[in-house]
Formats: C-alpha cells, sequence, structure tokens
C-alpha cells in the first residue's frame, strides 16, 4: 500500500483507535468491525490489516478484534 494511501486513512484509522482505547473491553466481530465504522470489504481488509500489522489490534480466539493494550504477556 502506498504511503498516500495510508496517509488518506489516517483519519479513520485514529478514529478506530479512540473509540478502542474509550472503550477498552470492546471486542468486535469483522461484521460488527465493519458495520460500526461502515467499512467495505475492501476499505475492511486495508484498515484491519494495517492496525494489526503495527500491533494495535489483536484477534481472539473468537476470531473478534480487541485492543492489544489488554493482550496478558
Amino acid at each position: 500500500m502506498s504511503t498516500s494511501a495510508v496517509s488518506s486513512l489516517d483519519p479513520l484509522l485514529e478514529a478506530i483507535r479512540a473509540d478502542y482505547r474509550e472503550m477498552p473491553g470492546m471486542r468486535l466481530s469483522s461484521s460488527q468491525f465493519r458495520r460500526l465504522w461502515n467499512l467495505d470489504d475492501r476499505l475492511y481488509r486495508q484498515v484491519t490489516g494495517i492496525l494489526v500489522a503495527e500491533g494495535f489490534l489483536r484477534m481472539d480466539h473468537r476470531r473478534r478484534y480487541y485492543w492489544s493494550a489488554l493482550a496478558r504477556p
């Protein structure tokens, strides 16, 4: 993904990070994640790919996304 593509996603990424920080126990399935931020499948894959790759989000055993700050060592 190009730098400009990531830059254009910055406001959305920051909004998602802010929501997870505001509700630290939030765990969302892929459909809930897409619905909450009104994402199509392509944008959902881009956004979750970035947030997982940078270590902000993780996926639990039930395939729900959660804030990695809550992960046990």
